[in-house]
């Protein structure tokens, strides 16, 4: 009988989704190269013999040179984008609460996240550019710190 193992998308809310199943260790290991490259995410393979993930480590010692590189790639894309989706231009309720929440605050455009007034598409251009790409870039970095190690 043949070992299989299951692929599974851990989601940011740390849940697993199954994505599919493979027949041996070498096609998991292209399997999770290929869907790195083509969709960004944190994939695990799980032993369904032993029932448990086979560890992270062992896959990339076993892959070949670029396995490791595009699941590191793909790890930094991910968390870019779970950060500037975070960010819009929207409105937020300044302190204290607004009129229609029983307060004399009032209704702000901006970025709800950081609570920054945006008025122009302009503002909003540098705010991303000046207050969220250095935070994206310093996880982005945090991320290849610890795949070198």
């Amino acid at each position: 009988m043949m070992q299989k193992y299951d692929i599974f998308k851990k989601s940011t809310d740390n849940v697993f989704v199954w994505i599919e199943t493979v027949e041996n260790i070498t096609a998991g290991k292209k399997r999770l190269t290929s869907l790195a490259s083509s969709r960004p995410g944190d994939y695990h393979l799980w032993d369904i013999s032993r029932h448990e993930f086979v560890d992270r480590l062992y896959l990339e010692d076993q892959a070949e040179g670029d396995t490791r590189l595009l699941m590191d790639r793909a790890k930094i894309l991910q968390a870019a984008k779970i950060e500037l989706m975070r960010h819009s231009w929207d409105t937020f309720v300044d302190e204290p609460p607004s009129v229609g929440q029983g307060g004399n605050g009032v209704v702000i455009p901006g970025c709800p996240t950081c609570h920054k007034r945006i008025n122009t598409n302009d503002q909003y251009l540098r705010h991303l550019s000046d207050d969220v790409l250095p935070v994206i870039l310093r996880k982005a970095f945090e991320i290849a710190e610890t795949a070198k190690s």
